[in-house]
Formats: C-alpha cells, sequence, structure tokens
C-alpha cells in the first residue's frame, strides 16, 4: 500500500481560512477573506523589483482596504507567538496598511481559546488567536472564531 503525507500545517490554514470565509458568507460581511498566497497577495515593497506579500488571509473591506491581516501557526504556543512569527505578521500589516493583525494558533492542553490582546506596535494592534480543535463542539468554536473576528474588524 503507498504511503500517505499530509502536511498539517497546509490543513490547518485552509480550515481555518475556510471557516473565516464561511462565516464572512453566512453573516453577510462587507468584507472579503481572501487567500494571501493567491488573490490576496501583493508586492511586499512600495517598489520594484519586490518579492510578494504572502500572509496566509487578507480580511479586505468594501472600500478596498485591509481591515486585518491573519498569519496561521500549526504550532500551540504558551504564551506569546515567537517573535519570527510576530516579524512576519506585523511585516505584512505594514505593507498592506492594516492596523490589525492576528496569529492564529491551536490551543494547548491547558490553555483557553479565544482572542487574546497581544499590544501595539506603533499603530498596528497585534492578537493572538488559539484555536480549539479538540472541542467537542467544532462547528461552535469555528463559530466562536468567526464572531472574535467579526468584533476586531467592527471595532
Amino acid at each position: 500500500m503507498p504511503s500517505v503525507v499530509v502536511d498539517m500545517d497546509v490543513v490547518f490554514e485552509a480550515f481555518i481560512r475556510n471557516v473565516l470565509r464561511e462565516h464572512a458568507i453566512t453573516n453577510g460581511w462587507s468584507a472579503t477573506v481572501l487567500d494571501g498566497n493567491k488573490e490576496g497577495q501583493k508586492d511586499l515593497y512600495n517598489q520594484k523589483p519586490s518579492p510578494q506579500a504572502t500572509p496566509d488571509i487578507v480580511v479586505r473591506s468594501s472600500d478596498g482596504q485591509t481591515a486585518l491581516i491573519v498569519e496561521i501557526k500549526n504550532v500551540p504556543v504558551k504564551k506569546a507567538s515567537t517573535r519570527d512569527a510576530v516579524h512576519q505578521a506585523v511585516t505584512y500589516a505594514l505593507s498592506y496598511r492594516a492596523k490589525r493583525v492576528v496569529l492564529v494558533h491551536p490551543r494547548g492542553r491547558i490553555q483557553a481559546s479565544g482572542v487574546r490582546y497581544v499590544g501595539d506596535i506603533r499603530d498596528i494592534s497585534v492578537y493572538q488567536y488559539r484555536f480549539d480543535l479538540d472541542a467537542d463542539d467544532l462547528v461552535g468554536a469555528a463559530n466562536d472564531f468567526g464572531q472574535e473576528i467579526a468584533l476586531l474588524l467592527s471595532s
């Protein structure tokens, strides 16, 4: 029998993106949830030549502005995202001129799920979301995630 290799980083990223897209559509958001590796990518720098900026999720408001950048890291955290993860997310936020960024991680065993404000870097607010993949009600956990992101977008 042939082996099957599954890249769980790709699976987790696609799951979170699809959860957010579905929540946005179901709840009639005026914002659009884009895949930063595809239709949501742009030049990282203001001038060419430039590598592409490819955040995991770009949430674009109806006026064309980027309301939120979401970076997905398939690594549970104890307290905070790694500095490298924060650097990446804030760099994307600067490039897209977004005022908020969320780093999404799976919830660890003893952690509470949900959103947590981490701090501000200049005028960019950094948040962390711990998604409970082991929830008894995964649909409810997905809905909670969508609602928390909606609250960030509305504030």
